[in-house]
């Protein structure tokens, strides 16, 4: 079965992805992202894609980084 031409208009454009800055681990940054994005839904606010790239940027290049010692 082959989509028509009026398939394009069922989806919309993806938005830009931002530049990470260099201190920012981009795993970190898409799961902040994500996070952010869940509890958005979840509390009933609306973030911009803009505002939770700029948001999930700080709190990933404040976090500490991710290293091989567990914490017991």
């Amino acid at each position: 079965m082959r989509g028509s031409s009026q398939d394009g208009d069922l989806f919309l454009p993806l938005p830009e992805i931002p530049q990470l800055p260099l201190n920012v681990d981009r795993r970190s940054f898409l799961m902040r992202s994500a996070a952010i994005g869940a509890a958005a839904v979840m509390t009933g606010t609306v973030w911009s894609p803009e505002a939770r790239a700029q948001q999930a940027s700080k709190e990933a290049a404040a976090a500490p980084p991710l290293g091989g010692h567990a914490v017991p």
